[in-house]
């Protein structure tokens, strides 16, 4: 069993932190609307434009989690999911539990 715990980094500076989990079984990924598609992609191409050539590291959203051991994963696979994109709902799928 892998047992989830924060790192004492997050826990100092952050004591009252508290974590959760949501099961979700019988839930269905269906297509993406295509409004809601369009309006991902806008976002996306809006984002580009904001960051230019701004390496992801010197993002203060995305370089605040960098401060923290363990956190890396989240923000900084983002643009390698989708041959450099973000995901799209499409794409994000659920392996049901054995």
């Amino acid at each position: 069993m892998t047992l989830f715990r924060y790192d004492a980094a997050i826990t100092a500076r952050f004591p009252e932190v508290v974590g959760g989990i949501i099961v979700a079984r019988g839930v269905v990924n269906g297509p993406t609307p295509r409004d809601l598609a369009a309006a991902y992609a806008a976002e996306q191409a809006a984002t580009l434009a904001r960051l230019g050539d701004t390496p992801l590291s010197q993002v203060p959203s995305l370089a605040a989690w960098r401060r923290f051991p363990g956190l890396r994963g989240g923000p900084d696979a983002i643009p390698q999911r989708g041959g450099g994109a973000a995901a799209s709902a499409d794409e994000v799928r659920h392996d049901p539990e054995p």
